[in-house]
């Protein structure tokens, strides 16, 4: 009997090996793409940054090891850029987690039909590109647009949003939100509906209000799920390019332009990889440690 338990433990073990062995291969495609799309990029913008490097005068590439970091820690413009995309990143994702769970709440109460409707109309902002979304934003926000239209009714005065710091950051946390929260709210709503019932029948009976049920029972559930959409958009947020570039333009005066505008124009403006490559290293470094910390503090709590 002893003989014959190690014989399957043996035929378990080199079945398991054998799966694992089919998982790596299956999964060799897909790790080959991206470590030629991420990988690579990302190693040689590290060697890059230790160069001081003109795009017009290729032969002249010389080390400057760390002369890169320091000039661009000392550029005013690097750090106002990184104020706007944290400020960006901390109002967008508060806007959209608030009304990313707002919404999953309403809709995982309706019906079937009602909800799959409603569900496919909100996804429609998310499916457009960030350019189409700056276009239509853009238009909406010219002087004579549908937004100062909606506020004459209120007796508010046309606002000329792109001249003004603050109502072109405004503008454009406006345009992001309404982009990208349909990502959220989708994933929510994924998770509510894969919630137990039990728990929240034991919770009304016990006579729990709706304030008390969400606090202790649905935002538990979803934390998983609040994780993911953290981290997933932060580090899509901390390279946003297209949609402020289009809207904005990084103005008035640089102040909404965000480290992805920043190093197009580090690159593609004044020619210095060099530079580009040392403000992309510091997004990499900086989408990093904001993973890091909200992977950490998951585990901490659990």
């Amino acid at each position: 009997m002893a003989l014959q338990n190690k014989t399957n433990h043996r035929q378990s073990t080199s079945l398991s090996k054998n799966d694992a062995r089919i998982a790596y291969g299956m999964m060799l495609p897909a790790l080959t793409i991206i470590g030629i799309v991420v990988v690579v990029p990302s190693i040689m913008s590290l060697v890059n940054s230790f160069y001081s490097w003109n795009l017009f005068k290729p032969d002249q590439k010389k080390f400057s090891f760390l002369l890169n970091y320091q000039k661009i820690l000392k550029d005013q413009t690097f750090w106002s850029a990184m104020r706007f995309t944290f400020g960006f990143i901390a109002l967008t994702m508060t806007l959209e987690l608030v009304l990313g769970m707002s919404t999953a709440l309403v809709v995982n109460r309706m019906p079937s039909t009602n909800r799959k409707l409603i569900t496919t109309l909100l996804l429609i902002p998310y499916l457009l590109s960030p350019l189409t979304v700056g276009l239509i934003w853009k238009l909406l926000f010219t002087y004579d647009g549908l937004i100062n239209w909606m506020l004459s009714f209120f007796g508010v005065q046309a606002i000329t949003w792109m001249t003004g710091a603050v109502s072109a950051f405004s503008a454009s946390v406006i345009a992001e939100v309404w982009r990208s929260y349909p990502f959220g709210f989708l994933l929510l709503l994924s998770a509510m509906s894969a919630f137990p019932i039990e728990p929240y029948e034991a919770a009304i009976v016990d006579g729990a209000t709706k304030l008390q049920v969400f606090r202790f029972l649905t935002l538990p559930f979803c934390k998983p799920t609040l994780v993911i959409i953290l981290i997933y958009q932060i580090v899509l947020k901390l390279r946003v390019f297209d949609l402020v570039y289009l809207l904005t333009g990084g103005g008035p005066v640089d102040y909404t332009t965000p480290l992805g505008l920043l190093i197009y124009r580090y690159y593609f403006r004044y020619y210095e990889a060099g530079f580009g490559s040392a403000a992309a290293v510091v997004v990499l470094i900086c989408s990093i440690a904001v993973s890091t910390i909200v992977i950490a503090n998951m585990q901490k709590d659990n």
